[in-house]
């Protein structure tokens, strides 16, 4: 595998995980009873972005490694 198939299998295998990793652990609006006006009650009230950044990059890591072996 080049090295171009190896970046492009990575970011691939990132974006999925990251679509699965991104709805985990979500708190509303509406469940923590803080609703901002002009807001939907179902908006987040903290995503965690930067730690679901690290935990998809170490899922995707892990998974092409085994894909491109």
């Amino acid at each position: 595998m080049t090295i171009t198939s190896v970046i492009v299998v990575y970011a691939v295998i990132w974006f999925l995980v990251l679509f699965c990793v991104l709805p985990q652990r979500i708190r509303t609006q509406h469940e923590d009873g803080k609703v901002v006006p002009g807001t939907s009650g179902s908006a987040p009230t903290d995503s965690n972005i930067k730690y679901k950044f690290f935990v998809t990059t170490v899922i995707s890591s892990v998974i092409s490694m085994i894909v491109c072996l």
